[in-house]
């Protein structure tokens, strides 16, 4: 019951009073008072994201994982929801934000678990030896523009081979 108080307190600092705003704020808090297993939380919960899947802001990316990924994060937010913080007003743009955030990451890590290693990580050894690690800033921007000068030196490698 604490959880919802505060969730319900952050709710409404962030609320911008419009109908909508304030038919999403219930909403939340509905689902967020019902235990997971009950089945109105379940019907709350999918009315909760065919709004988001309908919000123009959220976006609809063409990439192959991006349902899959989308799955993963509705299922996440189904556990999480009781943790969303907002952090602007309104409350829906907040929690797109939120969501699309961890949407982006799913698709990372679908992408990344799919296709191996990602190519751009180095065992941290590779970075003693290499003399990257300087114990500051400096260090990451050489890596930086070591890796970039990498991919422009492989792009202009496939145009000449073009």
């Amino acid at each position: 019951m604490e959880r919802i108080n505060e969730l319900r307190l952050k709710l409404d600092k962030y609320s911008d009073r419009t109908p909508q705003d304030e038919l999403l704020r219930e909403l939340i808090l509905e689902i967020c008072s019902e235990s997971v297993d009950i089945p109105q939380r379940r019907k709350m919960v999918d009315k909760l994201f065919r709004k988001l899947q309908l919000s123009p802001k959220l976006s609809k990316v063409s990439h192959p994982y991006y349902y899959e990924a989308q799955n993963e994060t509705w299922l996440w937010l189904n556990k999480h929801l009781h943790e969303f913080n907002p952090q602007r007003s309104p409350i829906q743009a907040s929690l797109i934000t939120w969501v699309k955030g961890h949407l982006r990451y799913r698709i990372q890590d679908l992408y990344t678990g799919k296709n191996g290693k990602n190519q751009n990580t180095l065992p941290l050894e590779a970075l003693e030896y290499s003399k990257f690690y300087k114990g500051c800033l400096d260090g990451w921007d050489a890596e930086i523009e070591r890796i970039e000068r990498e991919e422009k030196q492989a792009l202009a490698r496939a145009i000449a081979n073009y």
